[in-house]
């Protein structure tokens, strides 16, 4: 079982929390002391020069403590906002987290793309994360956060890159099959554009399963459309690790095609819910 990994919270007493209010008592500690020491060395009303002292010490306490409390509960505004605009697009997160981060041949996790797809998504949402200097520290965050909520899933679990073609197919049937389906696989010739055949009441969909590196294109959609008419069935789906192409995307939408990602195979009757109850 993995163990999952505690977020860290900016509401949270941090180091950084008992480091500022440590160095604030001290500060406090040594002009309160400061001032006794100057009202002590001289000959006028010690009392008062000790009144006076620690005033000094506490505006002197108030002009060091306001900026840094000012800075204080921003960072935790912008931490803020920052989990409210990962909570309520988690899905899509998770999905190009999964499309995004690859291995390359020697089996060193490429982030680039996904770090950048971060980027994009706090500037869009939290745009004050990507003016600060430590912008990294927000991307941390949203990586914390997704990767967090992808571990908890048993669909990205058990999901491998490694896969071979043949394997990614069972993999999808297999998550159909744990959604309530009967799935099967097809021949590996002669399948006329079908790696999965799933049925559920009367409802009938054939999927054609890409693992690909790089976005998937035309020719899925345009097999899939053609299997659909020769095995009559009602929902055509291409699914994929990847995403796919503004063509594949835009002949999808004409031919009425679904495309996915493998991770909302198990909602896949929420997805296909306009085709009327399943």
């Amino acid at each position: 079982m993995r163990r999952r990994r505690r977020s860290r919270s900016l509401f949270k007493v941090t180091r950084a929390d008992i480091k500022i209010t440590a160095g604030l008592l001290v500060a406090l500690f040594t002009l309160t002391m400061i001032g006794k020491v100057a009202a002590r060395w001289t000959d006028a009303d010690s009392r008062g020069l000790e009144e006076a002292g620690l005033l000094i010490s506490l505006a002197a306490l108030v002009v060091v403590a306001v900026p840094i409390l000012i800075k204080i509960i921003h960072i935790r505004s912008l931490d803020t906002q920052t989990r409210s605009a990962v909570r309520s697009h988690l899905d899509a997160l998770g999905r190009r987290r999964a499309q995004l981060l690859t291995r390359d041949a020697y089996g060193v996790v490429q982030s680039e793309r996904w770090r950048a797809e971060i980027r994009h998504f706090l500037k869009h949402f939290v745009p004050k994360t990507t003016l600060r200097r430590d912008a990294d520290r927000w991307e941390n965050l949203v990586e914390r956060l997704v990767s967090d909520e992808v571990a908890k899933q048993p669909v990205f679990c058990d999901y491998a890159p490694t896969m071979t073609p043949r394997e990614f197919e069972a993999f999808c049937a297999r998550q159909l099959e744990d959604a309530g389906w009967t799935a099967s696989l097809t021949a590996l010739t002669g399948d006329q554009g079908v790696d999965v055949i799933a049925v559920k009441g009367n409802v009938r969909i054939v999927l054609q399963c890409k693992q690909y590196s790089h976005p998937v294109g035309n020719k899925a959609v345009q097999e899939v459309v053609a299997a659909k008419g020769h095995e009559d069935a009602d929902i055509a789906v291409v699914v994929s690790n990847a995403s796919y192409t503004k063509s594949a995307q835009a002949l999808a939408r004409t031919n009425g095609v679904y495309l996915c990602h493998f991770s909302q195979l198990p909602d896949i009757d929420k997805i296909i819910s306009a085709h009327g109850p399943i």
